[in-house]
């Protein structure tokens, strides 16, 4: 089997060529914009692209040319998937139009609850949709209403549009950002330059290091060993996402708001293009990983599992997710996989308890295609018989069986073609240790 240092040396390598790879291909595609750009629409962005082949039944591209996006009080992809998601790809089908919308109007009158991956994912649409209507000539103007809600005007004034589109009349007052820690890490097409460190290192460690400013606001900070594990497990999530996208770029987003007392920081990081099921769906019968899950889709068509709310496509996603078990793996000694289940757990851990008495514990959501995926330590990973590490969420452990509905559950009527992972974590009250001891795992 090969150690950690063989596997994270390759993985390493193979980032570097794909990012030397796809440098060129940007660059080639930007010269071939710069010589045919006379006026017509030649380059629509990927992003668009992609969300277009899968807007919902129900949502109408409209016909006028002011268009409004009416943002839910909850427009949240954790606590309000579908609501969100729908209200995203409202936007996504106004640009589909023939004739497009000269303008759109973002009413976050009513928004009262909110996340970051909602808002970021809806940013990027609107930005996409304003290019590609700059490039046909044709202009789009983004207005809007703020939110009636103090905490929510602020949360959309720091990361939302008004920044993204940088209306600096509209950016908080100095005394309002001191309160609050961004992240905001774009995939490497925004970081074509040469280094030594990979895009995803630098992502990565950028993350170390404002999760560590994070936590120093509750005095406490990582271990050496705690900084080197949670690089390891958001490099794999991002690895996962490059691998998984059809446009090589991902975002990472981070928003604490101190000015709270909940404090309550959140991370996000998505990508565009193939569900973790598209990917298994599409590999040969006879490769390794079909092998190994395959069986388990055969004993659920057996049994009479697959119904309305589970499908086959999200126990592929909940396959994906186990030790050892990845798309990439071509045998046994192959060690790729859970990674993102790393990932929540470290967090469990950095709070200190699984469940702490006063309720207030990390929480992650994957949605991945059709499947929506809910860890919050109810379910953990555990040995399986051949001593793999398992998380199937059923009280069995056992992905022979259909999980608790309440943790994953079929997306109804809507999907997401790429992947999210939104993580909350409340910061320890009071606390001064370290955290991230070796001693702890």
């Amino acid at each position: 089997m090969k150690n950690r240092l063989e596997t994270q040396k390759f993985l390493s390598e193979k980032r570097e060529k794909r990012r030397l790879k796809n440098i060129a291909v940007e660059r080639m595609r930007r010269k071939a914009l710069a010589k045919h750009r006379d006026g017509l629409l030649l380059y629509l962005p990927q992003t668009l692209k992609i969300l277009q082949r899968h807007i919902p039944k129900g949502v109408h591209p409209g016909k006028e040319k002011s268009e409004t996006i009416k943002i839910p009080s909850t427009f949240s992809i954790v606590d309000n998937t579908e609501n969100a998601l729908r209200t995203i790809y409202q936007l996504v089908a106004f640009s589909s139009r023939r004739r497009p919308p000269r303008e759109i109007y973002f009413d976050h009158s009513d928004l009262v609850n909110f996340d970051l991956a909602a808002e970021e994912i809806l940013d990027i649409v609107a930005l996409d949709f304003q290019r590609i209507r700059r490039w046909a000539k044709g202009g789009l103007q983004l207005s809007g209403k703020f939110p009636a809600s103090i905490l929510a005007n602020r949360f959309i004034r720091a990361v939302g549009i008004i920044k993204n589109l940088e209306l600096t009349p509209f950016y908080l007052r100095h005394e309002e950002e001191k309160s609050l820690k961004i992240l905001r890490c774009l995939s490497y097409r925004a970081l074509l330059r040469a280094s030594e460190v990979s895009p995803i290192e630098r992502a990565a460690q950028r993350l170390i290091d404002y999760f560590n400013e994070c936590l120093e606001t509750s005095g406490r900070q990582l271990t050496e060993y705690g900084r080197q594990k949670l690089g390891e497990y958001a490099g794999e999530v991002l690895d996962n996402a490059i691998e998984h996208s059809e446009t090589q770029d991902w975002v990472l987003a981070g928003y604490l708001d101190l000015s709270t007392p909940e404090r309550v920081c959140e991370i996000s990081i998505f990508n565009f293009g193939k569900s973790y099921a598209d990917t298994f769906s599409e590999l040969p019968e006879d490769h390794f990983t079909r092998r190994v899950v395959d069986p388990f889709i055969e004993i659920h068509q057996k049994k009479g599992f697959f119904r309305q709310g589970w499908e086959r496509d999200n126990l592929y996603t909940v396959a994906a997710l186990q030790e050892c078990i990845s798309s990439k793996n071509e045998n046994q000694s192959d060690n790729r996989g859970s990674g993102t289940v790393d990932l929540i757990q470290f967090f469990q851990e950095v709070y200190g308890e699984k469940r702490p008495q006063d309720g207030r514990r990390a929480k992650m959501v994957i949605i991945s295609g059709k499947t929506y995926i809910l860890f919050d330590g109810r379910y953990e990973m555990l040995p399986d018989s051949n001593d793999r590490q398992i998380i199937a969420f059923n009280s069995e452990n056992t992905l022979e069986l259909p999980p608790d509905q309440t943790y994953v559950k079929c997306l109804d009527g809507v999907e997401f073609p790429g992947t999210i992972v939104s993580i909350r974590f409340p910061l320890p009250r009071g606390a001064t240790e370290g955290v991230g001891r070796r001693d702890e795992r």
